[in-house]
């Protein structure tokens, strides 16, 4: 999952918000690089996406692809 902040348009990172005295350990927050904007990650995120599957053609046409090919005889 690709996020990007939305003041200045990049990509978000992940990374570790300081140590307060509600959180001693800290608590992983999405980072814009760039501009200050930063929002900590409280409840577990994700996406889900169905991708709609391609129909797949006969690579070289089926069987009617062979009709007028050359032939040689073999032994």
């Amino acid at each position: 999952m690709l996020l990007f902040c939305p003041v200045c348009s990049n990509a978000l990172t992940v990374s570790l918000a300081p140590a307060t005295e509600e959180d001693p350990e800290g608590q992983n927050r999405l980072e814009c690089r760039t501009c200050p904007y930063e929002y900590l990650i409280n409840d577990m995120l994700y996406e889900r996406k169905t991708m709609k599957r391609k129909e797949v053609d006969d690579v070289l046409g089926g069987k009617d692809a062979w009709a007028n090919a050359d032939k040689t005889e073999s032994m």
